[in-house]
């Protein structure tokens, strides 16, 4: 596929973003048709962002990340953007922010999307966090399921996490009609 430029919002005809994750200027030094393709920060240590300032510099310099300039120039590739829509890389790999390699998803999508769960509980366990065994009883007393954590339960189950960390230290005696307890 051959590398597509579009205008950006907001930015038509000083700023142009391609298919392939690049943003370009197309007045460099404000001299008209110079074009040059913009150096990327890297913010948080993964994602790539990109500062942007109109002509007549009436709006402050605005800091944007690629990847989500990427889905809005591209929704025939990355889909429709809406309300409350979260940017998400398709290989968990924040440096491609190819089109063909975005989407849109609900923030509760993107948070349980790939391995991003199996990585967090990773690196809490590097970083000396250890994760508690949650037993999952009926109201009855009986084991239904004994999960690895309770953010491990809440998330397959859908339920919320808080609740059940406080069925465990007894804050609580049920959740969702379930007894919670961490596993001794």
């Amino acid at each position: 596929m051959n590398e597509i430029w579009r205008d950006i919002d907001g930015y038509v005809g000083l700023y142009q973003v391609s298919n392939y994750g690049n943003v370009r200027t197309l007045n460099y030094k404000m001299k008209i048709g110079v074009v040059k393709i913009m150096k990327q920060q890297t913010v948080k240590g993964c994602y790539h962002t990109i500062e942007l300032s109109n002509k007549d510099r009436s709006i402050k310099r605005k800091i944007f990340y690629v990847h989500r300039l990427v889905a809005q120039a591209f929704p025939e590739i990355c889909g429709e953007w809406f309300e409350g829509a979260e940017c998400n890389h398709k290989d968990e790999n924040t440096d491609n922010n190819n089109a063909n390699n975005l989407e849109w998803l609900t923030p509760k999508a993107n948070n349980n999307y790939g391995s991003r769960l199996k990585r967090s509980l990773e690196t809490k366990a590097k970083n000396g966090k250890r994760n508690k065994p949650v037993n999952q009883y009926d109201v009855d007393g009986n084991l239904i399921k004994r999960w690895g954590s309770g953010t491990i339960a809440a998330n397959e189950l859908g339920l919320n996490q808080g609740s059940i960390s406080r069925c465990c230290l007894g804050q609580r005696n049920y959740y969702k009609w379930f007894i919670w307890r961490y596993a001794s």
